[in-house]
């Protein structure tokens, strides 16, 4: 049987200490012989007091599951993430049909997941499992959703987007642009809830699109409060 409790406090779309500490209060009740499967890679996160086990995930390769070579490729038509997960006990190469950055914190806590079942002697199974499910799950409805129509690639990353969601999404799409051999044109509106911290969030996600040489549309009173006129490639609607 599988393990009676597994969690997943991971902040990877915005870094909020306030969740962070709402999360360590749910790793906190986990008790011995449960299973906490953390970000290794989040400083607070990975130093959960708990009496669980601990299985960590993440790209620095001291984690439990690790990431490394996450190239984007262009498979049978279809953009992919060909990623190596290293754990204990072996690696696995998966063409992630969810082409995102975003995806990688999840597929590695997946294998976490699968390590956490080799107790039980069910990891070999589950291994096989989500290589296979990774390899066919596409990515939700706007969440680095690509759509391509008259020769323009359309990448929808719309859902409930934050800092790190946005960051992400202006460096996958300038990934793609290279393979296409094309230029990327950016059209990005508020977002929404940050609270103090929203003026300093949307001023680092524009000097992102700066950066990666995005001309960029932006559109909404959030954005119009920073100000852009030193960036002749960012135009406010």
């Amino acid at each position: 049987r599988p393990p009676r409790s597994t969690l997943f406090p991971y902040t990877t779309l915005f870094r909020s200490e306030d969740v962070a500490t709402e999360k360590l209060t749910l790793i906190a009740m986990l008790d011995e012989g449960e299973h906490a499967v953390l970000n290794g890679d989040d400083s607070v996160i990975a130093r959960a007091a708990t009496e669980a086990d601990v299985i960590t995930f993440g790209r620095d390769e001291t984690n439990n599951v690790s990431f490394a070579n996450a190239a984007l490729t262009r498979v049978d038509d279809a953009f992919r993430r060909q990623v190596k997960f290293v754990f204990r006990g072996g690696e696995v190469d998966v063409a992630l049909a969810n082409p995102g950055r975003g995806a990688l914190a999840a597929a590695s806590a997946a294998f976490g997941v699968a390590l956490s079942l080799s107790a039980q002697g069910h990891l070999h199974l589950a291994q096989k499992k989500i290589k296979r499910v990774l390899a066919d799950l596409p990515a939700p409805g706007s969440r680095m959703e690509v759509i391509e129509a008259a020769g323009v690639v359309w990448i929808d990353y719309a859902y409930n987007a934050s800092p790190l969601s946005m960051v992400a999404a202006l460096e996958d799409a300038s990934e793609i642009a290279a393979i296409q051999g094309g230029r990327v044109l950016a059209v990005m509106g508020d977002m929404l809830e940050l609270g103090a911290l929203s003026q300093d969030s949307h001023r680092d996600v524009i000097e992102c699109a700066h950066e990666l040489g995005i001309h960029t549309l932006l559109f909404g009173q959030e954005f119009a409060n920073v100000d852009t006129s030193a960036h002749a490639s960012i135009e406010e609607l």
